[in-house]
């Protein structure tokens, strides 16, 4: 094994950063990092980028304490029949070039870390096989929902059952992602809740230095789960109600534009602040400080990472009934309102902005930090490692 002293983990995610999308996966990279003092961690990053190159390179590097390997590479363009099996091809080359780096370097795991199913099972399988390395697995998908259009092929929910059949412990990020798996009739021995991590340090209480009476809208900017066009049409019958107030956007996505354009359409310029893609986690902290509370929309949410670092800031949240959105924004903690409502969530938006005295900072807060902080995330990956390390 590569630590004498520290449990070896074999961290094998679907999403992760890279020189090509520093953002992907970044939920994966903090349950790494928390625990990089506590165990010997390694990633293998295997996935296919229009950009990279055709070499199958192994790129290995070492990064806050983590042995991260990535192989990166091209994939035919086409969807062909050819070309698909020359993409699976690929995979599996890509994946055997990754397991023997892994050896080459004397990094066999005690235990295996699957982050997103299925592709990222072959390594995990393998070293169970012939290794006898036990693995886990980590769901943050939303494809498992009914109305994703995903998962309907009979071969590939076998082969996802098959690793599940062999994998010591299922976690999701919600109660809402576990009961959904299980809905599409997927089961494993063992469940349990591992949500995504808050830097609760980061993300504080501050006090707010303006009157003005803000709101913060922060995602992907892709409206078919967002309903962002939704939103905004509650903003317009909000500011028919508040004559002053800002709504501040944040982030990048494939319908930034249309809703860019949209909010021209119903004269909402003056009310809204589009920031585009922010990376720096000190500067969406800052925003959301100094805001009155965090506004989403959404149609689904498998765990909204956001809306934990609104209550980690004691910023109440006005959000759908949806997803695992309930386990998050608890009833004194902001307004929950009925999918596609827009009334409903202009009045919600407007009750917040105009009786703040309903929601408690520190109890929002404190939530935060027992459910989603680095430490209390920490405890309980060292806890299901523990329990299935091969010694």
């Amino acid at each position: 094994m590569s630590n004498l002293t520290l449990p070896s983990i074999l961290f094998i995610p679907r999403w992760y950063p890279s020189r090509f999308d520093p953002m992907l996966g970044l939920f994966t990279q903090r349950h790494a990092e928390i625990i990089a003092n506590n165990a010997d961690i390694t990633v293998l990053f295997i996935h296919p980028f229009p950009n990279a190159d055709k070499k199958f390179t192994p790129e290995i590097n070492t990064e806050n304490n983590i042995t991260v390997i990535r192989i990166l590479f091209s994939n035919p363009t086409s969807s062909s029949f050819i070309s698909r099996i020359k993409k699976v091809v690929n995979l599996f080359k890509a994946y055997y070039i990754g397991i023997k780096t892994i050896k080459n370097l004397n990094r066999l795991p005690n235990l295996s870390h699957i982050h997103v199913l299925s592709r990222t099972a072959i390594p995990a399988l393998y070293l169970y096989f012939f290794y006898k390395t036990p693995f886990i697995v980590t769901e943050h998908w939303s494809r498992y929902m009914k109305n994703s259009g995903q998962l309907n092929n009979y071969f590939h929910k076998l082969f996802i059952q098959f690793t599940l059949n062999r994998s010591q412990h299922l976690t999701a990020v919600s109660q809402f992602l576990l009961n959904t798996i299980a809905q599409k009739g997927f089961s494993c021995k063992r469940t349990s809740i591992l949500p995504n991590v808050v830097d609760t340090t980061t993300f504080s209480i501050q006090p707010k230095t303006s009157s003005k009476k803000t709101i913060i809208h922060i995602s992907t900017f892709e409206d078919r789960s967002k309903n962002l066009k939704g939103m905004l049409n509650a903003i317009y019958q909000l500011k028919q109600k508040l004559t002053s107030f800002e709504l501040i956007m944040v982030g990048d996505g494939e319908d930034f534009s249309m809703i860019k354009n949209y909010a021209a359409q119903l004269d909402l310029t003056d009310v809204i602040t589009f920031k585009g893609m922010i990376a720096d986690k000190k500067e969406v902290a800052d925003l959301i400080t100094q805001s009155d509370l965090l506004l989403l929309f959404s149609r689904y949410e498998t765990m909204s990472v956001v809306a934990a670092e609104a209550l980690a800031c004691g910023i109440p949240v006005v959000a759908t009934k949806m997803g695992a959105l309930p386990e998050i924004v608890l009833p004194n903690f902001g307004i929950l309102v009925d999918n596609e409502n827009e009334t409903q969530l202009c009045d919600a938006i407007y009750k917040v902005l105009t009786q703040p005295e309903l929601f408690n900072k520190n109890q929002m807060r404190e939530f935060a930090i027992t459910n989603f902080s680095e430490e209390a995330i920490r405890e309980r990956l060292l806890d299901l490692y523990n329990k299935y390390l091969r010694r």
